[in-house]
C-alpha cells in the first residue's frame, strides 16, 4: 500500500466479500473475494473529494456499512490544514450495489464541508443516516447540521436535524453512532459531549439524557466523551471513553471523570436500568443473543494495564460474564451468532516509562 493504511472494513451477509477502506492519495474502496483474496472491485475517493499530496491532505473511506442486499454504503472524506490552523473538509457519502455498480452519491454535485464520520442503514425504513464531527463550525459553512436522512434507493436527501450544544463546546459532534434500531424505528447516538440521545426514524428528539456532564476544575474544563449509541433488543445503550482535557486532549486529566469508560443501559421510555464501568476505554461492542461482547483498551489516566482485554457482559443486569486478558489494549471485538466464541484485535502500547506492551495480535476465546 505504500502510505496507505485500512481504516474500514465490513463483511458481506453471505460472508463471500469483505468491503475494505484505506486512506491513501487514491483512497480506495475495495471489494475482495474472502476465499481467493482477490479484488473484485475498487472505488477511488479521491475521484469525488479530491487529493493535495502536496498537503499529505489524502482521501479516506472512513466507514462502511452494508443492507440486507449487501448494497454498499460509505464515507469518503478528505480533510486540509492551512497555514492558520483552519481546517477545510470535503465529504461525500458513495453507494455501490455488491457488483461494484455506483447507485448515487450523496451530495449528488458538491462536496459535504464537514466531516462526516459515520453512516448506518435500515431495510425497514429505507434510509441512510450520515452524522457530523467537524472540530469547529464557520459561518460559511452550508452543511452546518449534525444528521442527515438520506433515500437509500435513490440518494435524495429527506432532512437534516441539528442538534443544539451544550456549554462549554460550540458545535454537537458524533463518531461511533447514530445507529437504526433493528426495525427501523429510531436512532440512538451519542454525542462527545457527553449525551445520549433517542431520535425517531425521522430525526426527532424523543429524549436525552447527560451521561457525563463537563466539570471545570482550576478553569480547564474535563468531560468523557460519548462515542457509541446502539438501540438494541436489550434497550438504548451509549458509551463513554478516557477523561479528556477540554483545552488541550493531548494533556493528561488531574482526575478521571466519574462517567468514563463506560456502558449506560436505558428502556426505551427512557428510564435508566443501569451502568457498567470498565476499567479501560470501551473501544467496541458487538451483541449477540442479549451477551455485550465490549473490548477494553488502554486508561490514559490510570495506565491500568490490567483492564486490557475482551469482556462479555449479560445485556439484562450488565452482569460480567467472562472477561479474557491481553497485554497490550484490544482494540476491536467480534462474538459470533452462538455467542460461544469472542474474536479480538491487541495493539502494543507505550508505558510512560518508555516500554512496549503487547503486539498486534488476533485472539480468539471460547466461552
Amino acid at each position: 500500500m505504500g502510505i496507505g493504511k485500512l481504516v474500514s472494513l465490513c463483511v458481506s451477509h453471505d460472508e463471500k466479500i469483505t468491503f475494505v477502506g484505506e486512506q491513501s492519495p487514491a483512497g480506495n474502496l475495495y471489494a475482495i473475494d474472502l476465499d481467493g483474496g482477490d479484488i473484485l472491485w475498487k472505488f477511488a475517493a479521491e475521484k469525488v473529494v479530491g487529493v493535495e499530496p502536496d498537503k499529505r491532505s489524502y482521501p479516506s473511506i472512513v466507514h462502511i456499512c452494508i443492507d440486507k442486499d449487501d448494497n454498499v454504503y460509505a464515507n469518503a472524506y478528505r480533510f486540509v490544514t492551512a497555514k492558520d490552523g483552519g481546517r477545510g473538509y470535503n465529504g461525500k457519502a458513495v453507494a455501490f450495489n455488491k457488483n461494484g455498480e455506483q447507485l448515487w452519491q450523496f451530495p449528488e454535485s458538491e462536496n459535504i464541508d464537514s466531516w462526516i464520520n459515520w453512516c448506518d442503514v435500515n431495510d425497514n425504513n429505507d434510509k441512510v443516516v450520515l452524522s457530523t464531527s467537524a472540530y469547529e463550525i464557520r459561518p460559511d459553512m452550508k452543511y452546518r447540521d449534525t444528521m442527515y436522512l438520506i433515500d437509500k434507493k435513490t440518494g435524495q436527501l429527506i432532512n437534516s436535524i441539528e442538534v443544539p450544544p451544550v456549554a462549554p463546546f460550540e458545535n454537537t459532534v458524533m463518531r461511533g453512532s447514530p445507529n437504526f434500531s433493528e426495525d427501523g424505528e429510531f436512532l440512538a447516538a451519542a454525542c462527545s459531549d457527553g449525551r445520549g440521545m433517542l431520535f425517531d426514524a425521522a430525526g426527532k428528539v424523543l429524549w436525552q439524557r447527560e451521561l457525563s456532564k463537563p466539570a471545570q476544575i482550576d478553569n480547564v474544563w474535563i468531560n468523557a466523551s460519548g462515542r457509541d449509541g446502539f438501540a438494541a433488543e436489550a434497550g438504548v445503550i451509549f458509551t463513554t471513553i478516557n477523561t479528556f482535557n477540554r483545552e488541550n486532549w493531548q494533556l493528561p486529566t488531574p482526575v478521571e471523570h466519574p462517567s468514563n469508560n463506560s456502558m449506560f443501559v436505558f428502556n426505551y421510555d427512557g428510564t435508566f436500568k443501569y451502568k457498567y464501568r470498565a476499567l479501560g476505554t470501551m473501544e467496541q461492542i458487538d451483541f449477540s443473543n442479549n451477551m455485550a461482547a465490549c473490548a477494553v483498551g488502554r486508561n490514559v489516566r490510570t495506565h491500568n494495564y490490567a483492564a486490557h482485554g475482551a469482556v462479555v457482559l449479560d445485556l439484562n443486569d450488565g452482569t460480567e460474564l467472562n472477561f479474557f486478558h491481553t497485554e497490550g489494549p484490544l482494540q476491536a471485538v467480534a462474538i459470533s451468532s452462538n455467542g460461544k466464541k469472542i474474536a479480538g484485535i491487541e495493539a502494543p502500547a507505550v508505558t510512560p516509562e518508555g516500554k512496549i506492551i503487547g503486539a498486534y495480535r488476533l485472539h480468539i476465546w471460547q466461552r
